[in-house]
C-alpha cells in the first residue's frame, strides 16, 4: 500500500494547496495551451517549409514553461512550500528506480497491446495515431525536439499531473480517485481521442509509481525513457 501523501507523520512535506487551486491551474494551462496552438496554426500559415518545423518545438517549450510556472504560482509560491512538496526528494521506497524500470516495461506492454488490439477494428479513430519518420525533424531541429521530448516533457508533465494534481488532490479523494483524475487529466492533455486510453493507463502507472515511492524522479525516469524509446523507433 502506497504511503499516503497527507500523512500527518509527514507534515513538512505533505502538499499544502487546495482543490480549488488544481482546478485553477488546469484551467489557466489548458487556456495557454489553446492559445499557443492558435498561434502555433497562424504561424504555419504564413511561414516557409523550414520555419514551420520549428513552430510545434517552440510552442510545446512556451507551454511546458507555463506548466511548470502554474505549479510555482499556486503552490511554491502561494503557499511558501519547497518542491520537496511537489516530489523532488530521494525515493522512500529501497527499490524506486527498480520500481521504474518495471512501470516503464508495463507501460510499453500496455502501448503494444492497445496498438495490436485497435489496429485490428475498422473503427480507425480509436487507434494510436500513426508516427512519421521525419516527424522529428532533422539536424539542429532534431536535436531540439529530442530535448523537448526527452527531458523537458516528462519533468513538466510529471511535476504538473504526479507531483501537483496528484498530490493536491489526494487528500480530498483518496489516493484511487486522486489518480483516475490526473491520469484523465494527463491523457487529455495530449489531445488524441484514439491515444487516450494507453496514455490513461500509463498515468495511472505513473501515479501508483509516485504514490509509492513518494518521489518524483523514478516517474520522471520512466516517462523519459519511453519517450525517448518512442522518439528512436517512430510508427
Amino acid at each position: 500500500m502506497a504511503q499516503r501523501l497527507d500523512n500527518p507523520e509527514n507534515s513538512d512535506d505533505r502538499p499544502r494547496w487546495r482543490p480549488r487551486d488544481v482546478v485553477l491551474a488546469t484551467l489557466t494551462s489548458a487556456t495557454v495551451f489553446g492559445l499557443l496552438v492558435a498561434i502555433a496554426a497562424s504561424l504555419s500559415s504564413i511561414a516557409d517549409e523550414r520555419a514551420v518545423g520549428s513552430i510545434p518545438t517552440w510552442t510545446l517549450a512556451a507551454f511546458y514553461v507555463v506548466l511548470v510556472g502554474t505549479v510555482w504560482y499556486f503552490s511554491v509560491r502561494k503557499y511558501r512550500v519547497g518542491w520537496h512538496s511537489l516530489g523532488f526528494r530521494t525515493p522512500e521506497a529501497r527499490w524506486g528506480f527498480a520500481l521504474a524500470a518495471l512501470v516503464l516495461l508495463a507501460s510499453l506492454a500496455l502501448f503494444a497491446s492497445y496498438k495490436l488490439a485497435t489496429d485490428q477494428l475498422p473503427i480507425t479513430w480509436l487507434r494510436l495515431p500513426e508516427v512519421s519518420p521525419d516527424v522529428f525533424g532533422y539536424g539542429f531541429d532534431r536535436v531540439l525536439n529530442g530535448v523537448a521530448i526527452v527531458v523537458v516533457a516528462p519533468v513538466a508533465e510529471e511535476v504538473f499531473f504526479r507531483g501537483f494534481v496528484l498530490g493536491g488532490l489526494v487528500a480530498a479523494l483518496g489516493d484511487l480517485r486522486a489518480a483516475v483524475v490526473s491520469s484523465a487529466l494527463f491523457a487529455a492533455m495530449h489531445v488524441s481521442v484514439g491515444a487516450f486510453v494507453p496514455l490513461f493507463a500509463a498515468g495511472m502507472l505513473l501515479a501508483w509509481l509516485y504514490l509509492r515511492t513518494r518521489s518524483i524522479w523514478p516517474p520522471i525516469a520512466a516517462h523519459s525513457t519511453q519517450n525517448a524509446l518512442a522518439m528512436l523507433s517512430p510508427g
